[in-house]
């Protein structure tokens, strides 16, 4: 899960506008509502004004969505954690929003976001007030049927289109494990990708760096092949140099062999590389006596730095979560 203030967030309601249709196809209207409420209550105003918070089924939904409403930021849609599932014991962050990209992610269901709505056939209104997801799920209950069901690409772009902005809104997802505010069952997914890595601008030395990342991600960044440079390269813009997990081991004895790319360990495992991999400046580590933690620089090479300067660095998430419908 991405980190994420407490800043208000708009929402995605639909609805369907008729109750009988022959297709087999289900025509969603996904409406963005710039009300910034936390899930709940763009829950309800979805209910009230039109069906539910968006819930989106398929590709499909994703392209209407993004076709009937503009998303500015973060907004609520229909999906979130269940309230008597697992989120007590692994967090808080339980309810989904909708972002510019029409993706999804798991918020504080009390942030207060806008929110999407949805009618009875899949028409996605978006209510701007910010409301808590279980607010925004009482008012499209309310107003609509519920907060915005997605079961396909197409809804999802129809919700998305509903927001109208590039904020985020709530949608009806919710887990049980993940499950839809109007209670539908869907197979369909758009969760956004997780970075590995992500660049603290903050200057810290390397011990308070790692304290830092080990609260709010996994580690310092551990470099294991030419893949995680590659990666960390396109998801972070590293400028000067900053901190990553790499130092020698503090009971080795470093003052003689601290030019021995045995000693240096990497701070998630205290163990050297597990493939070997390296990517030091030319002419590192060159300094045995003091300077014994690792920098990357804007050229994704490392070097040996005195622990204490202060710099930012660079945290990386290396857990993998997966959500099984």
């Amino acid at each position: 899960m991405d980190k994420i203030s407490n800043d208000h967030i708009y929402a995605l309601c639909h609805y369907f506008p008729g109750l009988c249709i022959s297709s087999s196809k289900v025509l969603r209207q996904f409406h963005y509502i710039d009300l910034k409420l936390n899930w709940l209550d763009a829950q309800h105003y979805c209910r009230e004004k039109y069906d539910d918070l968006a819930t989106i089924q398929s590709m499909e939904d994703i392209i209407q969505l993004k076709n009937q409403v503009r998303v500015s930021g973060n907004a609520w849609i229909g999906l979130r954690d269940h309230p008597n599932s697992w989120f007590k014991v692994m967090g808080i962050d339980y309810c989904i929003e909708i972002d510019g990209a029409a993706t999804w992610n798991d918020v504080n269901c009390d942030t207060l976001l806008s929110f999407v709505c949805y009618t009875g056939l899949k028409t996605y209104v978006h209510i701007s007030t910010p409301l808590s997801w279980p607010d925004a799920r009482d008012y499209c209950r309310e107003n609509y049927k519920d907060l915005a069901l997605i079961e396909s690409e197409d809804e999802n772009t129809n919700a998305y289109q509903a927001k109208n902005s590039s904020s985020t809104a709530w949608i009806g997802l919710y887990r049980v494990p993940w499950a839809w505010s109007d209670n539908s069952s869907s197979s369909f997914t758009n969760w956004r990708r997780r970075d590995k890595f992500h660049y603290i601008d903050l200057k810290l030395n390397w011990l308070d760096a790692q304290h830092y990342c080990r609260e709010k991600y996994d580690d310092l960044a551990t470099i294991q092949s030419m893949e995680d440079i590659i990666q960390l390269k396109n998801q972070v813009r590293v400028s000067g140099n900053a901190w990553i997990g790499l130092r020698d081991h503090p009971n080795s004895w470093f003052k003689v062999m601290g030019i021995d790319a045995n000693s240096w360990r990497w701070s998630v495992t205290g163990e050297t590389s597990q493939n070997g991999y390296q990517n030091w400046f030319s002419t590192a580590p060159d300094n045995v006596y003091l300077e014994y933690c690792i920098v990357i620089d804007g050229a994704a090479t490392w070097n040996d730095v005195n622990c204490d300067t202060l710099l930012s660095f660079v945290c990386y998430t290396g857990k993998k979560m997966c959500f099984v419908f």
